[in-house]
């Protein structure tokens, strides 16, 4: 499969042709050694996005986790989330409370306050749509053992059927619409397999989901799919690791759900990204070339729901996607296996 795509520092998703423009930014895991290092990097890369011209962000969607730990303390990740709320309402770009879509990752319990309910998530103005799949929709360790929101790891499956079910229902009501505008899909775990699904179940399974975003762009919806998660341990250093960007009719590896050590490749029909890591990137091996850049995504929005998605790091403007490099960890296992 493809590992490598063009560098580019933005990418036209359509031809523009209006000058009104909706503004939307992305970011994941805001999980650097400390919430005030965490907050510091999100308003770097603020005023690089403010440097680049952009006055007013009319919408922030965060995919989960606002700590590092996981000891099923609300108190953390909502220690997290405000620190992340200092960072983004200070930053004179015009973003409100109510602009915010905040998702919740592993690291982050039920109940915890602030967080966006799973489903619809559409702002009133409907300039684009958004859908949000919290971790307890799509949960790590799926099939392994158990989660916060699943405590019986046999429903693992039907809770991701039903995920999948809720996405298909709400995906069905924006074509029967006709609606032109981009969806984006927030999720805190990606869809494609990796290392992390060989040993751990995570996104074991994804093709559920897949399936479904797959026929809906198919019949001319605009999906955007966006992850977090995967930025430790190199898991996803073979996508390009901190900067993941594949558009339709790129290929990636989905798990086969009966069984966590296989999997097909599957092209995809919607535009496939992490939305941008806040806290940290890491690779088992320092040397191996993995891109380890902290970013937040944006996306600009035309009056015809026209898309040019760009990526801004701390030092400014950078390329969607790194190239891909193999991950070393368990002694090369990624590239002794051979699966993808």
């Amino acid at each position: 499969m493809k590992t490598l795509l063009t560098f580019l520092l933005c990418f036209p998703l359509a031809a523009c042709a209006s000058s009104e423009k909706t503004v939307l930014v992305a970011g994941s895991d805001f999980q650097a050694q400390t919430d005030a290092r965490g907050a510091a990097t999100v308003r770097e890369i603020l005023n690089q996005i403010k440097k680049d011209g952009y006055e007013n962000i009319d919408g922030f969607l965060f995919c989960g986790d606002y700590t590092t730990r996981l000891n099923n303390r609300r108190g953390e990740s909502e220690s997290g989330i405000s620190a992340l709320k200092n960072a983004l309402f200070p930053a004179r770009l015009g973003i409100e409370p109510h602009e915010l879509v905040l998702i919740q990752g592993n690291h982050d319990p039920v109940g915890t306050a602030g967080l966006a309910p799973s489903g619809d998530n559409d702002p009133a103005h409907r300039r684009y749509g958004v859908f949000v799949i919290n971790e307890d929709d799509y949960m790590w360790y799926q099939g392994d053992r158990p989660t916060n929101g699943n405590p019986k790891i046999s429903d693992d499956e039907d809770t991701v059927r039903r995920a999948a079910e809720n996405l298909d229902s709400y995906l069905n009501q924006k074509y029967k619409q006709k609606f032109s505008a981009p969806i984006f899909i927030c999720s805190h775990l990606p869809l494609h397999y990796s290392m992390r699904t060989y040993h751990h179940g995570d996104a074991r399974y994804a093709k559920h989901l897949l399936d479904v975003i797959n026929r809906h762009a198919e019949n001319g919806l605009n999906i955007f799919f966006l992850y977090g998660h995967n930025h430790s341990n190199g898991w996803d250093n073979y996508l390009g690791g901190g900067r993941v960007f594949l558009p339709p009719g790129e290929k990636i590896p989905i798990c086969v759900p009966e069984n966590s050590k296989r999997c097909k490749i599957r092209e995809i029909a919607f535009t496939y990204m992490n939305a941008g890591y806040t806290g940290y990137v890491s690779t088992t091996d320092p040397n191996d070339g993995a891109d380890r850049t902290l970013s937040l995504s944006l996306f600009e929005i035309d009056a015809d729901g026209n898309v040019t998605a760009k990526r801004y790091s701390p030092q400014g403007k950078c390329p969607l996607k790194a190239p891909g490099v193999p991950n070393t960890k368990n002694n090369n296992e990624e590239s002794k296996l051979g699966l993808y």
